[in-house]
């Protein structure tokens, strides 16, 4: 990832900050000047046109930004009228939660991307290879895992395996909690846990 591709999507937090600050210095109920809203459209426009592009190469799926996705566009969508100001740090406080996800992801896979081009490409049967394809379209971090436990498993002067069972139990339990998640396991009707166990809070 080059230097201003990462310039690019810290800007996001930076131009973040200069709108909530402000919007604290405004002292209307509703936002209504130009040039306010004018800022709260640039931030969406940054995001969607420079930042956001940088986040797909890396592994980011559709799914996993539509959260971001859709509070941008609620911003948006209030910068083209005359809305309350309480809408806007709402919607901002909740894109920087998402925002603030996105940056521990981010490493983590910038991190694992930089492993692997140093280590070099690895010759992968067509299954491997279609297991990839569909993890990293569903679950990017469970594709990394599952790369790595192929790249390890290929290494002719191993002596233990224990790495490679890490990285495929890790890259299982995340396609699990992905595609069933326990929220959703255990409102299921009829669904009983078995005697002594119980439920993680």
């Amino acid at each position: 990832m080059s230097e201003t591709s990462h310039d690019v999507w810290e800007s996001i937090g930076q131009k973040m900050v200069a709108l909530r600050s402000a919007l604290a210095r405004c002292r209307s109920v509703n936002v209504n000047t130009t040039l306010l809203k004018t800022q709260a459209k640039e931030l969406v426009q940054y995001y969607f046109r420079q930042a956001r592009p940088t986040l797909l190469p890396i592994g980011f799926t559709e799914e996993s930004l539509g959260a971001i996705d859709t509070e941008m566009q609620e911003v948006l969508r209030l910068s083209n009228g005359n809305n309350r100001k309480s809408y806007y740090t709402d919607h901002l406080k909740r894109i920087e939660t998402e925002r603030s996800a996105i940056d521990s992801q981010r490493e983590v896979l910038l991190s694992r991307k930089a492993v692997a081009a140093s280590v070099g490409s690895v010759v992968r049967s067509t299954v491997e290879q279609a297991v990839l394809t569909t993890l990293q379209q569903v679950v990017p971090t469970a594709a990394l895992s599952y790369e790595q436990g192929c790249r390890e498993l290929g290494d002719g002067k191993r002596i233990s395996f224990r790495g490679v069972a890490s990285e495929f139990r890790e890259c299982l339990r995340e396609v699990l909690d992905h595609l069933a998640p326990d929220k959703e396991i255990l409102a299921q009707p009829g669904f009983k846990l078995e005697e002594g166990q119980r439920s993680q809070p």
